[in-house]
């Protein structure tokens, strides 16, 4: 028997599959381009977000601050990017 957890993890999952799909294909409007915000020198930096995975380490441009996921985001662009990441963005258009 599978676990609750188990089945919801299968579900993200599959939606976000779906969605890297769709926006492959050019049907989502997805944000591939964000902006990171450093907390220690406060500057800000474009970065490009990949489409089909979440980046838990960013060094800033700047100060060479490495940044990591605040706790409970799963990336460092949910803690620290203007957008969410495109993960996010997929299971967000698609609940």
């Amino acid at each position: 028997m599978t676990s609750r957890c188990a089945r919801n993890d299968t579900h993200v999952a599959s939606s976000i599959v779906i969605g890297i799909r769709q926006y492959q294909k050019g049907q989502a409007g997805m944000k591939q381009n964000t902006l990171v915000h450093c907390p220690m020198c406060g500057r800000a930096s474009s970065a490009t977000m990949p489409v089909d995975a979440c980046v838990v380490v960013y060094v800033c441009p700047q100060c060479n601050t490495v940044l990591r996921p605040r706790p409970g985001d799963c990336c460092v662009f949910c803690s620290y990017g203007d957008d969410r990441c495109p993960p996010k963005q997929i299971h967000t258009a698609n609940t």
